[in-house]
């Protein structure tokens, strides 16, 4: 059986990406790059789930290789390191073309 604590980091990491998917769902890159108060909250979301990444351990991260776990937990450092350097247009990729399939892949851990 998985330690609990995992439960709750890949939960943490679904609710944050589904949460992303649920807020730009009916808007476009024009308004998340123009109205910062949505883009912050994005990258705290991002934030989120890169931290609760990082806090699965590695046997687990080793055994669930379809989740891209080091680009997560490099997006996350990028937000809180080098912020000055977050690029809004690769967010936007991100959100459009990775996180369901993120989402799914996360479902699969059992």
């Amino acid at each position: 059986m998985k330690n609990p604590d995992i439960n709750v980091y890949i939960q943490d990491m679904k609710n944050a990406s589904v949460k992303i998917i649920e807020i730009v769902e009916d808007i476009s890159f024009e308004q998340f790059e123009s109205e910062s108060v949505l883009h912050l909250a994005i990258e705290r979301l991002f934030e989120i789930l890169g931290e609760a990444a990082n806090r699965v351990p590695k046997d687990i991260q080793l055994q669930h290789a379809t989740i891209p776990w080091s680009s997560i937990i490099g997006m996350r450092n990028i937000i809180i390191h080098s912020y000055d350097k977050v690029n809004p247009e690769q967010l936007w990729v991100t959100i459009q073309e990775d996180l369901r399939i993120l989402v799914n892949n996360l479902n699969t851990i059992k």
